[in-house]
């Protein structure tokens, strides 16, 4: 039984790499055109355990589908660092069905742009590369972002999208299909406190 999951796990690892490895020689090679999307909208945050509901530490340990964590940092992929990201979702039925099983108490907040954000809008992009929208939505091993040791290629895309600018990705929920998920660049915690004034919402 261990010996046949270990056999998973680095047959795993190995795809991962190998995707990561063709999608970087892809991007390297083609360009996307800019499809910057306007939003002022808020978004929604489902919180547990009392954190802060701008906190991207998290996002900055583990990874996440958009963002490098520590978690994917390592010498074969010595040009990725890890950088935060704050996810959130567009509708409160979208941020619950995102966040899954709850256990123990928790709140929902509402995300409140102070300015207008420009968000890179991903169903406009899944056509150039093969089979792109399969791999951003493929999860991690046991679908656990902490175990992902190489980055996957939602996270090189996103990686990408920030260094061309913008604020952040809006990307269809794949647990919500009348649901987008967002996923904010962010710097650290100030930076975040500088773009988005939070309100706590009654629970439904």
């Amino acid at each position: 039984m261990i010996d046949d999951r270990f056999r998973k796990f680095f047959s795993k690892f190995r795809q991962d790499a190998e995707e990561a490895f063709n999608f970087i020689e892809w991007l390297e090679s083609n360009s996307f055109r800019n499809n910057l999307l306007e939003w002022r909208d808020p978004s929604f945050r489902i919180v547990t355990g009392g954190f802060d509901p701008l906190s991207i530490e998290g996002s900055l340990s583990y990874g996440g589908r958009f963002n490098i964590g520590g978690a994917q940092e390592n010498s074969f992929f010595p040009n990725f660092r890890m950088q935060g990201m704050l996810y959130a979702a567009s509708s409160r039925r979208c941020a619950y069905k995102e966040a899954g099983e709850l256990l123990g108490q928790h709140q929902l907040y509402a995300l409140n742009p102070q300015n207008t954000l420009f968000l890179w809008d991903l169903a406009v992009l899944l056509d150039p590369y093969p089979d792109l929208k399969s791999k951003i939505d493929s999860t991690p091993f046991d679908a656990i972002w902490g175990y992902q040791k190489v980055p996957k290629v939602s996270q090189i895309l996103g990686d990408f999208l920030r260094q061309k600018g913008g604020d952040g990705i809006i990307y269809p929920s794949t647990k919500d299909s009348e649901g987008k998920t967002l996923a904010y660049f962010a710097k650290d915690h100030e930076h975040m406190r500088q773009i988005f004034e939070t309100s706590l919402l009654n629970q439904p």
